[in-house]
């Protein structure tokens, strides 16, 4: 992986790099990449804390200490930095396996939750938004709880959880809270739908998410595939088609 990514600066090779490393190192590459550099890249520790299992999340981190000799927890704290605490408190919570993967879907406690989130998302300006709260909320179970949180949310007070939200964050901390609310593999669709729209095309995005796509883990290549699909009526292939060429398309 460290030679093609040496030997090749094209979309292609980054995308093949990515795609050759194993699951840890993945993980850790690409939250080094999105803390490197001038500014830290939100959105991409976004997609990989909001979209892995605990278990590859640790390997990740693992990994990502033994090359480093520090703490990645420091290390991300460091880069998001006062402007984004409330993403960090999410993200670290994250990243400390405090997310449940694969318990079953608690019905009563996600109606319970509905009314709590509620409660944040109706109060007015003079009043204090508990973002680590609504954290806390939508982190209770499994991303099927969460998602049903969503449902559940739209159905009793005829808006999205999504936009009662909007009005209470910032965009990368409403975007990591959005995240939850749908499957792993909804929210990967999205955010390739997001960079193949508009005027130009966000390869940078394409490379990093469709490198860290397999057959075989969750999130798989065929889940994601599916679910742009049906979200958007299309297939991901047809879509790709008319935004890329070259090596990168095939």
């Amino acid at each position: 992986a460290k030679e093609v990514e040496g030997e090749t600066s094209s979309d292609y090779g980054r995308m093949m790099a990515y795609a050759m490393s194993a699951p840890e190192v993945y993980v850790a590459d690409v939250i080094d990449k999105a803390c490197k550099g001038l500014g830290c890249d939100e959105e991409a520790l976004i997609e990989v804390c909001c979209t892995r299992t605990p278990e590859q999340l640790l390997a990740g981190k693992a990994c990502w200490e033994g090359r480093n000799d520090a703490s990645l927890f420091d290390y991300v704290t460091k880069e998001l930095g006062h402007e984004y605490r409330h993403l960090n408190i999410l993200l670290l919570k994250i990243l400390k396996g405090e997310r449940p993967w694969d318990e079953a879907v608690d019905d009563a406690r996600a109606a319970q939750h509905v009314e709590k989130l509620h409660k944040e998302c109706a109060k007015g300006m003079m009043q204090d938004f508990k973002e680590d709260k609504v954290v806390d909320y939508l982190l209770a179970g499994p991303p099927a709880e969460a998602a049903l949180c969503a449902d559940l949310y739209e159905k009793k007070y005829g808006k999205s959880l999504k936009k009662a939200l909007e009005a209470k964050c910032g965009k990368k901390f409403h975007l990591a809270l959005c995240a939850l609310l749908v499957t792993p593999e909804e929210f990967l669709a999205m955010r390739l739908e997001t960079a193949m729209k508009g005027w130009g095309t966000d390869e940078k995005v394409l490379v990093r998410l469709l490198g860290g796509l397999d057959h075989d883990s969750r999130p798989s290549m065929p889940a994601v595939v599916a679910a742009y699909q049906r979200k958007y009526t299309r297939t991901l292939r047809d879509a790709l088609k008319s935004e890329i060429s070259g090596n990168f398309l095939k």
